[in-house]
């Protein structure tokens, strides 16, 4: 799948730690340098893995704007180049903002 991050074209894919190892660390990540974004499809033992995969890749798509807009290295957090509590907020609430923006249509 492919989805346009700010004009710039990102792909987006599924795969298992075995095929990718980087997602031996992680269950999902953004690379600015390849232009993609994968996401685990090994289930952690988790009631609703759906709803997890969807929050990680928001999460991924969120680091995937701050890498086009210029924000990569512009964080505090010196090991990730961005805050990953910032991230994360911002994925995990992204769903409730735009539920309340088109409910009073501000869209």
């Amino acid at each position: 799948m492919k989805v346009k991050i700010l004009g710039t074209s990102y792909s987006i894919s599924y795969k298992s730690p075995t095929e990718d190892p980087l997602l031996k660390e992680c269950d999902g990540y953004c690379d600015e340098s390849s232009k993609k974004i994968v996401v685990t499809t090994q289930n952690g033992n988790l009631d609703d893995f759906k709803k997890y995969q969807k929050k990680c890749l928001r999460h991924e798509i969120i680091h995937a704007f701050l890498f086009e807009s210029g924000l990569a290295e512009n964080w505090e957090h010196k090991n990730f180049g961005q805050e990953e509590t910032v991230v994360d907020w911002m994925a995990i609430q992204l769903p409730k903002i735009i539920k309340v923006i088109q409910e009073v249509g501000a869209i």
